[in-house]
């Protein structure tokens, strides 16, 4: 049975017919105080559209990176967005990690692309007013100032008929906003550092306590950026700029509404008394459910007159192309499904759709079905399940047979109102002779499986050349109920197999050991569908996974180790160089909390992984510790922090280091940067491999990030490197002699690198975590 809350929340969006667009780069760009307010007080429907994933960000969470981090941040939005009760557009554009000028962006995302994207969202979810996250200025991230620029010129291309005229044709119509605003506030900080003062103040939105709370736990949603630990803004007011209007406004203005449909009554046309007074109609309804809240049966009564209305008022419409009459259907469509999901709530209707904890792709499944009303059971058959758009009833036992395809964790819209996962519950039923209907998400989200999985270990191998390449193991499970026959295929070599239902088994295969370079063994096998499945689960959104192509990735790399090191490595969970490191040959040994309080002289060399500082509270508690290490003759090598994961300048490092801020000052973004060696004889650069310019190219995503801006005399800078046009960042890495020992602070992105299996990361590396006795 829904609260009361939840019932509240159901009927804020009835009272308003007006819609609010925000457009941004990334999951977690929203300005979620200002949409919870818009949203629940002034119940305007909310939609937002993120150009990208978020796949080339951080992640507090875990090593996820990739694919993996966009899943992890597409469900982190949608349950943010479903907070907000908001619906979300996603562009799908890379995210390439950061950029700095708007044409940066524009050159991988593609203005065009970028352009038809947004014009697409703006005809399909028709907002009354649009508002980019962030403005257009030097210092701002440049993917930021490319989905501004681009959200300006789509406000107009939107509403022009000959734009994007293949979109037409499909059917979406020419819209016109009525309103494009932009923030009226910098967005600078520790991150940005807007160069430019925001533009005038035109209209301002009051938030308070409530708005800055239910802001803070939808962006606590966005976990994987750190922003569950986020405290709720103070309240204050959300100043805008308008930019430009299409509405008719008598007066200055002095809300964002002004001059916008509002409620049903605004959209009545004197032309046709008839429809006028069902608005009407519709409109008294609604406004006596939410006057008899919290009593449920009056609630109830309220809804069904103005469901009846609009229905009747739907009659009234004229034909199409009527651009009045389309845009007043779209405006009742929405409010009927809006009314649909009150009414479950006010009558007590729940529905639920149960499957197996497993699901095979392909094979047909059972799912239960059931319905409560008031917590007494109704017929099941009210209730069909759809999979892949393929409705099945259930029958008297209350069960469905539905075929699930591989699941997608990419869905292109997020709708509260209309759930679309791999399968949902479409429930129908009669309440004073008017039909309502809802659509449902399971229980639980099944974890989807191919036929046959094949899983590789490692998935991963990094190797010196000279060295022999290991077996190769793959673990296949018949998820099936029928006997599987088949030969497995891993690049050249091929192997039997044959599992029963149910069973799994794992395959050893030796290749030939390759020369140095990188491969990709792929993983197949005859006639049966077959791939490696993806999954992960959290509790803040639950499981999310999808089946790729089996496949095993091999980088053998010409490079020395420093042979007898000692290596000791502090996993901050935001990257996998240790396995690295091991899987190189080096002796490396995790340390946790109790080994930090033990002996720490056993090791030659200690390594924090990156932001590790941020996440392990028994490192900070450790950092003198840490010191008198490198003080009697260890080398402490500490990977990139920002200056909030608990990096103290004067305390976390042995001698004096300040990581540079606002950070998009403090980055060098593009990979092919040129790299100047400024110490060309130091060790580090030196041996056991000597770093020359092949080892810098091949980068991915960027050089560095979160460098040195200053640092102690004692620090020695290694290299530097600058973005085209910027005076060259020294403190990308440094060095220095402390005591008996060294600490050296690598802001290049190396993990990064390393995942990406480029050999000049892994041949860096090895030299970075050489002892700090001279060789």
């Amino acid at each position: 049975m829904a609260t009361d809350t939840e019932l509240w929340n159901a009927l804020a969006p009835l009272r308003s017919v007006a819609s609010f667009m925000m457009t941004g780069a990334h999951p977690d760009d929203e300005a979620s105080a200002l949409l919870a307010r818009l949203a629940r007080k002034d119940g305007l429907r909310t939609i937002y559209v993120c150009a990208t994933r978020g796949q080339g960000g951080q992640n507090a969470l875990g090593p996820e990176s990739g694919d993996a981090l966009a899943a992890i941040r597409t469900r982190e939005m949608e349950e943010a967005a479903r907070v907000l009760d908001m619906e979300v557009h996603w562009l799908d554009l890379p995210d390439f990690g950061f950029a700095k000028t708007a044409e940066a962006t524009l050159a991988v995302w593609g203005e065009e692309r970028l352009l038809e994207g947004l014009v697409r969202a703006i005809r399909t979810a028709r907002p009354d007013v649009i508002c980019p996250t962030f403005l257009d200025v030097p210092g701002q991230h440049g993917h930021h100032r490319a989905i501004t620029r681009a959200t300006i010129t789509a406000f107009d291309l939107a509403a022009d008929p000959d734009a994007f005229p293949d979109q037409i044709i499909a059917g979406l119509p020419a819209w016109r906003s009525a309103k494009l605003y932009l923030p009226a506030v910098s967005g600078g900080g520790g991150t940005y550092d807007d160069a430019e003062p925001p533009p005038p103040e035109t209209v301002s939105v009051a938030l308070d306590d409530a708005d800055a709370e239910l802001g803070r736990r939808s962006r606590a949603c966005h976990r994987s950026q750190g922003m569950d630990l986020t405290p709720a803004e103070k309240p204050s007011a959300m100043p805008m700029h308008l930019l430009r209007s299409r509405a008719a406004m008598a007066n200055a203005e002095t809300s964002i509404l002004d001059g916008l449909k509002r409620r049903l009554a605004d959209c009545a046309d004197a032309s046709d008394p008839s429809l006028d007074d069902a608005l009407r109609r519709a409109e008294t309804g609604i406004d006596f459910a939410v006057a008899r809240f919290p009593d449920r049966a009056g609630v109830a009564t309220g809804l069904t007159w103005a469901l009846e209305a609009i229905e009747e008022a739907e009659t009234r419409l004229g034909p199409p192309p009527d651009p009045l009459a389309d845009d007043l259907s779209h405006r009742l469509t929405i409010k009927r499904r809006q009314i649909w999901r009150a009414s479950r709530l006010a009558l007590s209707v729940d529905a639920r759709v149960e499957l197996p904890e497993v699901v095979v792709a392909g094979h047909p499944v059972g799912a239960r079905l059931s319905t409560r009303f008031g917590g007494e059971p109704i017929p099941a058959s009210l209730v069909a399940v759809t999979a892949d758009g393929t409705a099945a009833a259930g029958d008297d036992l209350g069960m469905a047979r539905v075929v699930v395809s591989p699941p997608d964790p990419f869905r292109p819209t997020f709708d509260p109102l209309s759930p679309a996962g791999a399968v949902t519950g479409r429930l129908r039923y009669v309440t004073e002779n008017l039909e309502v209907e809802q659509t449902i998400e399971p229980v639980e989200a099944p974890r989807i499986v191919p036929p046959l999985s094949l899983t590789p270990h490692p998935e991963r191998i990094v190797m010196r050349n000279g060295t022999s390449l290991p077996s190769l193991r793959i673990d296949a499970r018949n998820n099936t109920g029928e006997t599987i026959e088949t030969r497995i295929r891993i690049g050249d070599a091929v192997a039997p197999l044959r599992l029963a239902p149910g069973h799994g088994t794992h395959i050893e295969v030796r290749v030939p050991t390759p020369a140095a370079g990188r491969y990709r063994l792929e993983i197949g096998a005859d006639g049966v569908a077959h791939g490696r499945v993806r999954s992960f689960a959290y509790d803040h959104i639950g499981r999310t996974g999808w089946i790729e192509p089996a496949a095993i990735e091999v980088l053998v790399a010409d490079l020395a180790i420093p042979e007898g090191i000692r290596i000791g490595y502090v996993d901050g969970g935001g990257d996998r160089a240790g396995i690295r490191l091991t899987q190189l040959g080096m002796t490396v040994a995790p340390i946790e909390a109790a080994d930090l309080a033990g002996d720490l002289s056993r090791f030659d060399t200690i390594v924090v992984g990156v932001r590790a500082f941020g996440t392990r509270r028994d490192l900070a508690a450790s950092r003198e510790r840490l010191h008198a290490f490198v003080r009697d003759g260890g080398h402490l090598v500490t990977q990139y922090h920002r200056p909030q994961d608990g990096w103290d300048a004067m305390r976390t490092p042995p001698a004096r280091l300040a990581i540079g801020s606002p950070s998009v000052r403090w980055r060098v973004c593009d990979p092919a940067a040129p790299v100047t060696v400024l110490a060309p004889g130091h060790p580090l650069l030196t041996w056991p491999n000597r770093i020359g310019a092949d080892d810098w190219s091949g980068w991915v995503k960027e050089r560095g990030l979160y460098f040195a801006s200053s640092w102690h005399p004692a620090y020695e800078p290694l290299v530097a490197m600058s973005d085209p046009g910027e005076a060259p960042l020294e403190g990308g890495l440094i060095s220095a002699r402390i005591g008996a020992g060294r600490h050296t602070h690598v802001s290049l992105g190396l993990a990064q690198q390393m995942d990406a299996l480029v050999p000049g990361a892994f041949r860096l590396f090895a030299n970075l975590v050489q002892g700090a006795r001279k060789p």
